[in-house]
């Protein structure tokens, strides 16, 4: 079953402030409040633990310009409660005296807490997002604040994407720490039409997940982003013909293993050199 995702809309100046934290610590929360009552999104944390968020700002022209990890999400908050005002703690600066809790404005219905916020390198139509409730695209012309979605293909959460593991050959369980080295390779757009170029074979290996698998996997695979993300500047426009090469997980978890990663070519000819 495909997991259940939320858009929502936020001030610009918050979007990039939360990024500009999470710049800093990917892992930091940070709380934001809604006049709306995030029911079927607590539903679906609650069974997922952790969802996606696709967030565009309030007033553009339907445009998704950011993704982040959501975290918690509180019902009907009371500003009395301890876990409410914990909540809040995380909440930005510029975001405390919005006015939601009293005569100045509407009712707080929601706090909503995220991490991992970053802008996307390639920002889409919120009419490519599907309601999770009838399947439908979200209308262009939606003017709502929040509506529960399927996940994009493409997309994961940057706590628990499994390429993400940094020295996957020297972990133990319970004290694996996550590195966002997919923040640009997770745009659906640009992970489809990188798959569309080179097709679905790994560009190392070869391997064919549906020669293998059958149709349940045709397709299936992982990109990989030629730059190290350490490399990429603030604004970088990806290009994925250029950037992004298909590759399968293991191969991509290799190219990891070191820092910056393997090349293309260096990976294939350790694998050649094998046989």
């Amino acid at each position: 079953m495909q997991r259940i995702a939320v858009f929502a809309r936020n001030h610009a100046q918050y979007l990039v402030s939360a990024c500009a934290v999470s710049d800093v610590d990917p892992s930091r929360l940070i709380t934001f409040r809604s006049a709306v009552r995030w029911t079927r999104a607590k539903q679906a944390l609650d069974e997922q633990k952790i969802a996606q968020v696709y967030l565009a700002p309030i007033g553009s022209r339907g445009i998704v310009e950011y993704e982040a990890t959501l975290k918690a999400i509180v019902l009907n908050p009371d500003a009395r409660d301890a876990d409410v005002a914990k909540a809040l703690d995380h909440a930005l600066p510029e975001t405390t005296g919005e006015g939601l809790w009293g005569k100045d404005g509407p009712e707080v219905k929601t706090l909503y807490t995220i991490s991992h916020c970053r802008s996307l390198a390639l920002p889409f139509p919120i009419t490519l997002l599907q309601k999770a409730s009838d399947g439908q695209p979200v209308s262009k012309d939606y003017g709502y604040s929040y509506v529960p979605v399927l996940e994009l293909d493409g997309f994961a959460s940057a706590d628990s994407h499994p390429e993400e593991i940094a020295q996957p050959s020297l972990y133990f369980e319970g004290a694996t720490r996550t590195i966002a080295i997919n923040a640009y390779e997770r745009n659906a757009a640009a992970r489809e039409a990188c798959v569309a170029h080179y097709g679905a074979n790994c560009a190392v290996c070869g391997f064919n997940f549906g020669d293998t698998y059958g149709k349940i996997a045709n397709g299936f695979i992982h990109v990989h982003h030629l730059i190290p993300l350490a490399s990429v500047k603030k604004g970088y426009q990806i290009n994925p013909i250029k950037d992004l090469r298909p590759v399968c997980p293991n191969c991509h978890a290799v190219l990891h293993m070191q820092t910056p990663p393997f090349a293309i070519q260096e990976l294939t000819a350790i694998i050649k050199a094998k046989v």
